[in-house]
């Protein structure tokens, strides 16, 4: 699944509006405005706005960047239009901002009398504690529960602090390559060694990926960049304190790739300096405070049912992923989905998404040219070191990439080499729909190619090692799903269903119909209602089993061991010692 700063949507284009100034904006606008032209788009009715190409000059904090890229068209509402949508307060936001005031007034009272204790912190929960910003009596008296337990953990863990604080709650403020940056800071400390250490709390989970989550985040690179512009240097780390989980991670400046992030950073400016606001469609577009004025969700799902976006919202959401986990193993779903343990880093996770991002790139709507073989392993190339945490073993980790460059020549040789190209409709598209009383599904169709005729074909990729028959195409249900999706979201007239199978270099066609549609739409449903109501979370054995990070303490595991039909997902062999470690490491 390629990431979601790649999951752009675009259609059309909006008139021109003025862009207005903020303070964190400084619009400037050209004495004489360039129009732009409303382009048709297929083959949904969804807009990237540009206003009347204003010079804005940039003054950016990180989160505001981490805003633009998952949805330049939100950055564009919050931070330059200023519009204003009244939503209910958020427990989760009220619950981080009573965290964070708690802890600055603890350090500062304890810097101030040079004492720490228990005492001084309950002290300062009580004075920055606000019943009225979590919504409602009973949800704040759980609040400051859980912020009570959460301190008193971390006072236990950190109440010998053999640094000196240098500052607290710090706002910094600098320029790289032009461009101003600013940041919040919890807390800088100065180690006993010298060195500086950014102190960053974290009320919320971990990153599934960890330290190297963490190490790849462009806040975190921005943060030390900007940091060391200061300091001259000297900040060497950054420590990330998780409460909720009462365990920190640390990440070095030196493992930080610099030229990524200022390359990152450098692009976002351009881009938002040229007014370049494209929306991008994802399932958390209900809960963005301008999803009602949205013009990437010209009809909004709720509306379909005439449903209001507060019911919707508690509509119980599934992936065709997380259903197929259930049903698959209703233990492996509870890991994933209930317990929220981080899945592991996988070799066939990384490479799929690596495969999944080439072919978005090659096939990109309004391409003009076809693409080359050496074009398409550059893009390859390009995109593989993205995808690393899976691969611990280098062996395995260069068989991987062999084996991509072997799959993507076999792809060109025989679906682009003399043929005549088409780009794709449509990539990588968000979809989402109601389904019966319960349900939302949603998700993202790999590819949607127009046909001579006007009608359309859906594509999706599978890189992984087994086969499938036709029967299993003529059945699949996630192709089903789309279908409904094509139809019903999209408007489409989808006359085929495919799965390119990439490692064995078959394409598999099939096709559905309205009767299809209304028993899925039912079976989802159910499902949903099925999953509320569970209890128990047996294991199930199933294809998948030999590829399970779980399976170590499976009460069914002798038995997946010793069966012959299973199969792992793994193209080539990482024992079950290398799991225990991978585990280990990641604190699964």
């Amino acid at each position: 699944m390629p990431s979601l700063f790649a999951r752009i949507f675009r259609n059309g284009v909006e008139p021109e509006q003025k862009a207005k100034y903020v303070p964190s904006v400084e619009v400037k606008h050209a004495e004489k405005p360039v129009a732009s032209n409303q382009q048709k788009v297929l083959p949904a009715k969804q807009t990237v706005l540009k206003d009347a190409c204003p010079q804005i000059h940039i003054n950016l904090s990180g989160g505001k960047i981490e805003a633009y890229m998952s949805c330049p068209l939100k950055f564009k509402f919050s931070y330059i239009r200023k519009s204003y949508t009244p939503y209910s307060p958020s427990p989760t936001l009220a619950f981080d901002g009573l965290i964070h005031k708690t802890l600055s007034s603890f350090y500062r009272t304890c810097r101030r009398t040079q004492t720490y204790n228990k005492e001084t912190l309950k002290n300062s929960l009580e004075l920055n504690f606000n019943s009225s910003s979590f919504g409602s009596d009973e949800v704040a008296i759980e609040m400051k529960s859980q912020a009570e337990e959460m301190l008193n953990d971390y006072f236990e863990q950190h109440s010998k602090i053999e640094s000196s604080i240098l500052e607290i709650d710090y706002f910094l403020k600098t320029k790289i390559l032009n461009n101003d940056y600013s940041g919040k800071i919890d807390r800088i400390d100065k180690l006993p060694n010298g060195d500086i250490e950014l102190v960053d709390y974290k009320s919320g989970k971990m990153p599934s990926g960890g330290e190297d989550a963490l190490t790849s985040s462009f806040a975190t690179g921005m943060l030390l960049i900007a940091a060391n512009k200061i300091w001259k240097d000297k900040v060497k780390t950054i420590r990330y304190i998780f409460l909720k989980e009462k365990q920190d991670i640390v990440v070095k400046f030196e493992n930080i790739d610099q030229k990524a992030v200022t390359d990152n950073f450098i692009d976002c400016c351009n881009k938002i300096s040229k007014n370049l606001f494209p929306g991008i469609k994802g399932y958390l577009c209900c809960w963005c405070e301008h999803f009602k004025i949205c013009p990437e969700w010209p009809v909004k799902p709720n509306e379909t049912i005439n449903e209001s976006i507060e019911d919707y919202r508690k509509r119980f959401r599934l992936s065709y992923s997380k259903m197929s986990s259930y049903l698959n193993c209703p233990r492996a779903y509870k890991y994933s989905y209930v317990d929220k343990i981080p899945s592991l880093p996988q070799p066939y996770f990384d490479f799929g998404t690596t495969i999944h991002e080439v072919f978005e790139n090659i096939y990109k709507p309004n391409r003009k040219d076809t693409p080359t073989l050496q074009e398409l392993l550059d893009t390859y190339e390009q995109i593989r070191p993205k995808y690393r945490a899976g691969f611990t073993d280098p062996q395995v980790e260069e068989q991987y990439h062999k084996d991509g460059i072997n799959m993507l020549t076999t792809y060109y040789n025989s679906y682009i080499k003399d043929k005549d190209f088409k780009p794709a409709a449509l990539t990588e598209a968000y979809f989402e729909f109601p389904c019966g009383k319960n349900a939302i599904i949603g998700g993202f169709i790999d590819r949607i190619d127009q046909n001579s005729d006007g009608s359309y074909e859906i594509l999706d990729y599978k890189t992984e090692p087994t086969r499938r028959t036709q029967e299993d195409a003529d059945k699949d249900m996630q192709l089903t799903v789309y279908y409904i999706a094509g139809t019903k979201v999209f408007g489409l007239d989808i006359k085929k269903l495919s799965l390119l199978m990439l490692e064995h270099n078959e394409k598999l066609e099939t096709s559905r119909s309205s009767s299809d549609s209304n028993n899925v739409i039912d079976y989802i449903d159910k499902v949903a209602q099925t999953i509320m109501q569970e209890t128990d979370y047996l294991p199930k054995k199933n294809k998948y089993c030999k590829s399970c990070e779980h399976i170590n303490d499976c009460p069914l595991k002798e038995e997946i061991l010793k069966d012959n039909t299973l199969s792992s997902m793994q193209k080539f062999s990482v024992d079950f010692e290398e799991l225990l470690e991978l585990q280990n490491h990641y604190g699964v």
